[in-house]
């Protein structure tokens, strides 16, 4: 779990998404707030995909790679898209760990 744990480190930075006025004003320096929204969108949605492609690599479960992709494509769709919100995003988040948590599990048992 705690290979899980520093692969969404790497996807947390999308809650920086949602204010990035306030950041600059702030003089909070986020990914948003040095590359400008649209490439910052970008940037955070392959680091998302870096981190669902991480999960299977270090759980040496490869048969969660289709599910790491699946998930890393549409969070990346998610953010990119021109009226973001955080909160389908940390749905795609929670159903890929439940996702992991039963096949881990199942492999467990076995």
């Amino acid at each position: 779990m705690l290979a899980i744990i520093v692969a969404f480190s790497l996807a947390i930075v999308v809650k920086d998404i949602k204010d990035i006025k306030g950041d600059r004003i702030d003089g909070v320096i986020t990914i948003p707030v040095i590359f400008g929204e649209h490439r910052g969108k970008h940037i955070i949605g392959i680091l998302s995909i870096v981190a669902y492609l991480s999960v299977p690599i270090l759980l040496h479960m490869l048969v969660l790679l289709p599910f790491s992709f699946t998930f890393g494509c549409l969070t990346y769709r998610l953010i990119t898209r021109k009226n973001f919100t955080e909160g389908p995003v940390f749905s795609l988040y929670y159903i890929f760990l439940a996702i992991v948590a039963i096949i881990v599990y199942l492999n467990l048992r076995q």
